[in-house]
């Protein structure tokens, strides 16, 4: 059974919760590993939810994995540039 998006980020970024996912202070080591994988790897649903539970937003229409990915990276990116 291949790890659900979520899973595999708070494995990567060396947590134990998936709360952690929610933390301002997680976002860089989230967009590292952001920046390793394939948006293809994940379903458009898995990204979608990932989106909305890390940034805290309720989930938003769009039309493919490729997309939705590239919008996390750049609200991680532009919150990362707020501190």
């Amino acid at each position: 059974m291949r790890e659900n998006l979520l899973s595999r980020l708070v494995r990567d970024i060396g947590m134990y919760y998936i709360s952690d996912l929610h933390s301002p202070e997680n976002y860089r080591k989230i967009y590292n590993v952001l920046n390793n994988l394939q948006p293809d790897e994940y379903t458009l649903e898995e990204w979608k939810e990932a989106t909305g539970y890390i940034l805290g937003e309720k989930q938003k229409d769009f039309g493919t994995s490729d997309a939705v990915c590239e919008y996390l990276r750049c609200k991680l990116e532009k919150d990362m540039k707020m501190d």
